[in-house]
């Protein structure tokens, strides 16, 4: 059984909403280009353009709007994903890890910008801003992982007896 979360942090573009909206909107604008194309007999006309074009649109919005961070922290350990580039999480398990600390990054120098990537400083997963958990594992390797709570992160860490200064 996994044991209860301890922290919890999502880290996305637009909320859920958003994203479903545009989901419906995307499956409505389907439906019309299918009844306009069977209407007009295969043939492809302006509307069925400008269905196509707000279909493909929607589709598109709907993927770009569902991209999180997702950073989750219990006495097991700290898992991680980035659905949908990501849907399976990374698990670091608190025995493998040797160091925890906060620290401020250089997104662009570091790790090349955001994302879930490999920079001159260990792998990142990082959403926006420029501070993270820094996790440096007992076999050296580094894992930043960015947050837009800090403080809170920092709580959880200091009452687990986790977070090093």
């Amino acid at each position: 059984m996994k044991e209860p979360l301890l922290f919890r942090e999502v880290q996305g573009v637009a909320t859920k909403n958003l994203t479903q909206f545009l989901k419906v909107l995307a499956i409505i604008f389907a439906i019309c280009l299918g009844i306009n194309f069977i209407k007009n007999r295969g043939d492809f006309d302006q509307y069925s353009r400008f269905l196509a074009v707000g279909f493909a649109g929607s589709c598109v919005g709907a993927f770009f709007t569902s991209y999180q961070l997702i950073t989750e922290i219990n006495e097991e350990g700290i898992s991680v994903r980035f659905p949908p580039f990501q849907p399976a999480e990374k698990f670091f398990p608190w025995s493998h890890i040797s160091e925890v600390y906060i620290r401020q990054y250089n997104p662009l120098l570091e790790y090349n910008g955001w994302g879930n990537k490999r920079g001159v400083s260990g792998w990142c997963f990082t959403f926006n801003g420029n501070v993270g958990l820094q996790l440096v594992l007992s076999s050296g390797e580094q894992i930043l992982i960015g947050t837009a709570q800090p403080k809170v992160l920092a709580d959880v860490l200091e009452k687990m007896n986790r977070i090093n200064d």
